[in-house]
C-alpha cells in the first residue's frame, strides 16, 4: 500500500513517514495540501491513503479533502484527517469534506495504525467490487461462447459510431456477415 502523509511541521512528516514505513507501507510525503494535491495527480505512483494534518497553511487538511472528493480523475483513497479539532461539529465538518477518519492530535500511534488497517480492509473491499464490476460488464457485452460483443453491446458501438461520423461529417460503412450453419457450429 501506497501512503501519503501530509503535514506542514517537518518533524510531524519525518515522525508519521517513520512509521508508516516502519508497519510496511510505501510512502511519500508532502509539506501542503498544494503539495499534496499536485503529487496525487501527477505521480504515476498509486497512493491509497492520505494521513494529513487538518491545521496547514495555504490548503489545510479539510480543503484537501474537498479537492480529492471532487475531481473525477482522482481513484479513490482513504483519507485521515489528523488535528487538535475536539468538538463534535469540527469533526463532522471534516468527515462531510471527504475524510474516512479523524484523529485528535495528539494521537495513539497505535490507534492510527489500526484505522490505517481498517483503511486497507476498505481499499481491499473496494478493489474487489470494482474488479467483480469489470467481470459482470465483460459477461453482461459479450457471448460467453464465442467472446464477440453481443448484439446490445453492437448496436452501443454502432451508436456511438453513427453519432462520431455525423459529427465529424465523415462517411460510415456497416458490414454485416453471416455464417452457413453456425447452428451446427454452435451446438457442437
Amino acid at each position: 500500500m501506497n501512503v501519503l502523509v501530509v503535514d506542514n511541521d517537518p518533524a510531524v512528516l519525518d515522525d508519521l513517514s517513520a512509521l508508516m514505513r516502519r508497519w510496511g507501507y510505501d510512502t511519500r510525503t508532502a509539506q501542503s495540501g498544494m503539495e499534496a494535491l499536485e503529487t496525487l495527480l501527477t505521480s504515476d505512483m498509486s497512493t491509497q491513503i492520505v494521513v494529513a494534518n487538518w491545521d496547514m497553511a495555504e490548503m489545510d487538511g479539510m480543503e484537501l479533502c474537498k479537492r480529492l472528493r471532487n475531481n473525477p480523475l482522482m481513484p479513490y483513497c482513504f483519507i485521515v484527517l489528523i488535528g487538535e479539532h475536539t468538538e463534535s461539529e469540527d469533526i463532522v465538518r471534516g468527515l462531510d469534506a471527504g475524510a474516512d477518519d479523524f484523529l485528535v492530535s495528539p494521537y495513539n500511534p497505535d490507534e492510527l495504525q489500526s484505522r490505517i488497517r481498517a483503511g486497507v480492509r476498505i481499499l481491499k473491499l473496494n478493489q474487489r467490487i470494482e474488479d467483480a464490476n469489470r467481470r459482470l460488464q465483460i459477461m453482461a457485452s459479450t457471448d460467453v461462447l464465442t467472446g464477440l460483443m453481443n448484439r446490445g453491446a453492437v448496436l452501443n458501438v454502432l451508436h456511438d459510431e453513427v453519432a462520431r461520423a455525423q459529427r465529424q461529417q465523415i462517411p460510415l460503412a456497416v458490414a454485416m456477415i453471416d455464417i452457413d450453419h453456425f447452428k451446427e457450429l454452435n451446438d457442437e
